[in-house]
């Protein structure tokens, strides 16, 4: 009651005198009457941990709970582990614990996307809910996006056909891709009897 008093007393002449000090508590049974002044003016970068973002409006005591100033984590996931700050939550992607490479201190939300840290498939984020997945208008194929798509663009870099399930003439129309041309024969046989997926070219 006494150290609730004394702290309240304390934050008060703070709050009216304008002082430049942090007034901490230390929480340790042996120390509840020690107090830490800290100087308010002292440049946090100087640790190598800046107070950048949301780090800027937490408490001290929250990262230097009884007064401990060394040793104190600056590692992303030791703080933010589910238990002392907000976590992963469980439909976060499989990645390593690298949080800086697509999240910033100012913003949680994802700022930028580093796919070299995710640890799944692309079709677990590209499903069309977590993020963009296959349209409407995408060419039957299976989920591994990186047949014909890079992690830096969208937009087909190479194209490998032993990923497709439909049949040639569903892409090869002469709309969506080359298809047969006005002078090739009249035929019912499938492409794939006379061409290759690697060469159009007859075989």
């Amino acid at each position: 009651m006494r150290l609730t008093q004394t702290l309240s007393a304390l934050l008060v002449a703070v709050a009216m005198f304008a002082v430049t000090t942090c007034i901490c508590a230390s929480a340790q049974a042996a120390e509840v009457n020690r107090i830490i002044k800290v100087d308010r003016n002292f440049d946090h970068d100087l640790t190598g941990f800046e107070l950048k973002g949301a780090h800027g409006s937490v408490a001290c005591e929250t990262c230097h709970f009884g007064a401990v100033f060394k040793g104190v984590p600056t590692v992303c996931e030791k703080c933010h582990d589910g238990g002392l700050a907000k976590g992963k939550p469980e439909d976060h992607p499989p990645t390593s614990n690298s949080c800086g490479n697509c999240h910033t201190v100012t913003k949680w939300s994802v700022a930028h996307v580093d796919h070299g840290e995710i640890k799944a498939s692309c079709f677990s984020c590209h499903n069309g809910v977590g993020a963009e997945g296959k349209g409407a208008s995408h060419i039957l194929s299976r989920d591994e996006c990186a047949d014909c798509h890079e992690t830096t663009s969208w937009t087909i870099a190479h194209f490998r056909h032993d990923g497709v399930s439909a049949a040639c003439v569903s892409c090869h129309d002469g709309q969506r891709a080359q298809g047969r041309p006005f002078n090739h024969p009249s035929t019912t046989t499938m492409c794939e009897n006379c061409h290759t997926a690697s060469a159009w070219d007859v075989g």
